[in-house]
């Protein structure tokens, strides 16, 4: 019978197992309500009220036989999870407090308390296939084994096998794909073509006597060249934008500058009066004079 704690119920059984033991499992959380700030209902404790009893009854249904409570240490995504409260409550019925950090990282050790799996390595049975051929490639590279004849690296969509070959490739003296040698690939009308293929230009011409591979780059299969990150040119305005940027910044400044009526030189003028104009009292300045 595989089902929820509360099927459990009034009956009896020889094994009963409990998967998934961990924090905000058991007991469980409520979600969170976008219109109820709080726990205005008190559902809370009337959940937590209602776990525990198909927590109870659930051990209670193993009581004249075996009850196994297992909890993982990490989730589906490799995240850090705890046992639950509950199962730490069953380790100190003889009187034996355990946290809970203690528990999932194996530090401490009790009677009832077993660990299987990738959590002790090899040793026990795996949890899932993945760790099986995880542990499978590290007892071959302990046996001295290659590992490129494993199950993990013959799968085509994991790149450990290919990552194998490319650095052995790289590391030996022969010259392989991975070095420029495109010998497996000379039949395609497009390698085959070479010189043949179209009417070459002198630079084409000169590029492949220079470097046959820069030609094969370049000329043949249209690869780009890397961008130099060093060079400076990367690193400076274009002159045209320079230049916009100027012009703009000198129009916001003469447009956003008050305007300042300019006098044009002459005579000094003199206050006015009601009947005309009157000259002013000459005053003397210091102000150097200009050479003559």
């Amino acid at each position: 019978m595989i089902g929820p704690l509360r099927l459990l119920l009034g009956m009896d059984f020889d094994s009963v197992h409990i998967l998934g033991a961990v924090e905000g499992t058991l007991p469980g959380t409520l979600p969170v309500d976008p219109l109820l700030a709080g726990d205005p209902l008190e559902r809370r404790a009337q959940q937590e009220a209602q776990s525990r009893r198909d927590w109870l009854s659930a051990l209670a249904a193993g009581d004249g036989g075996e009850v196994v409570v297992s909890a993982p240490a990490t989730d589906s995504e490799g995240r850090a999870v705890y046992p639950s409260p509950w199962l730490l409550e069953l380790l100190a019925g003889d009187g034996t407090s355990l946290s809970a950090t203690a528990v999932r990282t194996g530090t401490v050790t009790h009677p009832r308390l077993h660990r299987v799996g990738a959590a002790v390595p090899g040793r026990g049975t795996s949890l899932h296939v993945g760790e099986r051929r995880e542990q499978d490639a590290a007892a071959a590279h302990r046996a001295g084994i290659d590992l490129s004849h494993t199950a993990l690296a013959r799968r085509d969509d994991l790149p450990l096998g290919r990552a194998l070959e490319t650095v052995r490739a790289r590391r030996s003296d022969r010259l392989t794909e991975f070095d420029g040698n495109v010998a497996a690939v000379a039949g395609l009308p497009l390698i085959a073509q070479g010189l043949t293929g179209s009417s070459q230009s002198a630079t084409g011409i000169q590029s492949w006597a220079a470097c046959p591979f820069h030609f094969l780059m370049g000329r043949v299969l249209w690869v780009a060249g890397t961008e130099d990150v060093e060079d400076e040119r990367w690193w400076q305005i274009d002159a045209a934008e320079r230049g916009s940027l100027i012009h703009k910044i000198l129009e916001r400044f003469f447009g956003r500058s008050r305007p300042v009526a300019v006098r044009s030189p002459g005579p000094p003028t003199a206050p006015r009066t009601s009947g005309g104009w009157r000259p002013s009292p000459l005053r003397s300045s210091t102000a150097p004079q200009p050479a003559a």
